[in-house]
């Protein structure tokens, strides 16, 4: 009888500790997926950006890519139409003078 009262006992201590094992590496992964997750969302400073690529810095990244291609189109359709009204001011005194200079 006192033997089973140790294995009992024995049986139980190494129930705890395979439960405390288990307990802890469920915890520690939970705590490393939820800040991949923040990580991924853009919540946390730079603290995993080495590592993992969050989709708010690609998409800032993009972003900004876009504004800069925006701004360099802009800039090109400005000069193209004062190109054009330059153009169209030299059209309009080719006109006058051949209306002035009849042949």
């Amino acid at each position: 009888m006192a033997g089973d009262v140790t294995q009992a006992s024995e049986d139980k201590s190494i129930e705890k500790a395979v439960w405390h094992y288990v307990g802890v590496t469920v915890l520690w992964t939970s705590l490393f997926l939820t800040g991949m997750a923040f990580e991924r969302l853009g919540l946390t400073s730079s603290l995993f950006s080495g590592i993992f690529p969050g989709e708010v810095g690609n998409l800032r990244k993009q972003a900004a890519e876009c504004d800069k291609n925006l701004g360099t189109v802009k800039l090109e359709r400005d000069n193209i139409k004062h190109e054009e009204a330059g153009v169209r001011v030299e059209i309009k005194k080719l006109q006058d003078q051949l209306a002035t200079h009849p042949q």
